[in-house]
């Protein structure tokens, strides 16, 4: 599931609002990473130095 999926269950006004959040830290925060979570109705968003030393923790 996308990020866009998850969104698509609100209302047009908080998809936006999501949307232009998403932008921003796009924009702003080089080296992330979407992460869409249906199960807890969420999107998440991790630096990539910071998921690869938590996957490293997990092995």
């Amino acid at each position: 599931m996308t990020a866009e999926d998850l969104l698509a269950k609100y209302d047009v006004r908080v998809a936006g609002l999501a949307l232009s959040l998403r932008g921003f830290l796009f924009r702003e925060l080089k080296g992330i990473t979407e992460i869409p979570d249906p199960g807890a109705n969420m999107i998440a968003y991790v630096l990539k130095e910071a998921l690869a030393a938590y996957k490293k923790t997990k092995t």
